[in-house]
């Protein structure tokens, strides 16, 4: 995310077999969410659509991550907008359907 021309905010999500425990780092204007492999493979595969972290109880942040859905009513002029999406659990729902 881009503030002007000369400065930036990344971030990143990451798994690991060895953590425990979904953590979130911030260093460098870069935002690392970590989350331990086991809860990724379960979270990406299942649908479960957030997983959220609330350390506000000692300074820390509450952070919300959520999955990224194709999108379903967007022209095709862009397809690899939905390359790193998880399929739309609505798609084949019978009132989107009759929405386009």
């Amino acid at each position: 995310m881009r503030f002007g021309t000369d400065s930036q905010l990344t971030y990143a999500l990451e798994a690991s077999s060895r953590l425990t425990v979904m953590e979130a780092q911030y260093r460098q204007d870069c935002i690392r969410v970590l989350l331990p492999l086991d809860m990724a493979q379960e979270w990406s595969g299942s649908d479960q659509v957030s997983l959220s972290l609330n350390r506000t109880d000692v300074g820390g942040p509450f952070l919300l991550i959520e999955k990224d859905f194709q999108c379903l009513h967007r022209d095709e002029t862009s397809p690899n907008d939905n390359v790193d999406a998880f399929p739309n659990p609505l798609v084949g729902d019978q009132c989107h359907e009759n929405a386009r």
